[in-house]
């Protein structure tokens, strides 16, 4: 239901995530009682009437968190990689800023050295 209200919600041109479906989502009888994680390497407007911006490559984590492991640059740059099968894909990441700039470089020269070039999110719109 935030999705939905997100949607109509003034102002809001697009989401920037990897989002979550509600089992029942397409026939209006969503319960909330099992969700999917789904990202498309392109920019969509999804089910629940917003266009989605994807967040493709995920973040560096240097840690364990919940179910997700250790992630660093290379980890992203070989997915980007990977989408590079794609035309015109989206590889967008998030970046943590408590991180500091230790991780950064590296992955942004990576992935421009794979032929990305970083553009506004916006200007996917």
């Amino acid at each position: 239901m935030d999705y939905r209200a997100i949607a109509t919600a003034p102002g809001i041109r697009a989401r920037y995530e990897q989002g979550l479906y509600f089992s029942g989502i397409l026939s209006g009888t969503a319960t909330g009682s099992r969700s999917v994680s789904q990202f498309f390497p392109y920019l969509v407007d999804d089910a629940y009437g917003t266009p989605v911006i994807p967040e493709t490559l995920g973040n560096v984590a240097t840690q364990r968190f919940n179910q997700h492991g250790v992630r660093l640059a290379p980890d992203l740059i070989a997915s980007a990689k990977r989408q590079l099968v794609v035309r015109d894909n989206v590889a967008s990441f998030f970046y943590h800023p408590f991180l500091g700039l230790q991780y950064l470089p590296e992955l942004v020269e990576g992935i421009q050295q794979l032929g990305y070039t970083f553009v506004p999110a916006t200007s996917l719109l």
